[in-house]
């Protein structure tokens, strides 16, 4: 008979101790589970961004992904990647000119490389300031010219992944060559006029 009240005293020891470390696991999981949800709505939005601010006014606008500046990686495996093919984007990093490379850049008609950076008005550099410095440096010490931003634009985003990754700030760049016409920084402005942003709308 003594059994009987053993078996509950285990049970309810057991069920306290399931509740005290099942409890913290769920609810890091629930957190984790709604910030990848924000994290993929973000990288959407960034999408979205570019069709509707470039290729929508620019349809031969190329993006090129500078050392993976662009967060693939967040994009929802669940997405069909309908509005991603849509963007011309090539990836700047460890398969450049490798044979998929060149036979995009000859598919595209870009033609060298390097100078397509600064000269080819339908290419838009997805990266950083600290590589538009290594461009800069390059193009002088390997072509003798000097160049500038022609065009910068800035998108912001609502994603603690993102905002780790480049601090939050998204830049588009256009290159040309120094004393090559006015400077054109400029921020194009959404089909509402606004400046964009790429928070994910509210629940």
């Amino acid at each position: 008979m003594w059994q009987r009240p053993l078996t509950r005293v285990v049970a309810v020891a057991f069920a306290a101790y399931y509740a005290w470390t099942f409890c913290p696991v769920a609810a890091s999981h629930v957190v984790k589970s709604e910030g990848g949800r924000r994290d993929h709505q973000a990288a959407a939005a960034l999408v979205r961004s570019l069709r509707e601010r470039y290729v929508r006014h620019h349809p031969q606008a190329v993006f090129f992904n500078w050392g993976g500046r662009f967060p693939l990686f967040l994009i929802s495996p669940l997405d069909n990647y309908r509005e991603l093919r849509e963007l011309k984007m090539l990836g700047l990093g460890w398969g450049t000119h490798s044979p998929l490379f060149d036979a995009a850049m000859s598919r595209l008609d870009l033609g060298d490389l390097y100078r397509a950076t600064y000269t080819n008005p339908n290419l838009y550099l997805l990266t950083g300031h600290e590589q538009l410095r290594g461009l800069e440096r390059f193009v002088e010490e390997h072509d003798r010219q000097s160049i500038t931003i022609k065009h910068a634009d800035h998108l912001l985003t609502d994603s603690d992944a993102l905002l780790g990754y480049f601090a939050g700030d998204f830049g588009i760049y256009q290159m040309r060559l120094a004393g090559q016409g006015e400077d054109e920084q400029r921020q194009p402005k959404g089909p509402d006029g606004a400046h964009s942003s790429t928070k994910p709308p509210a629940d």
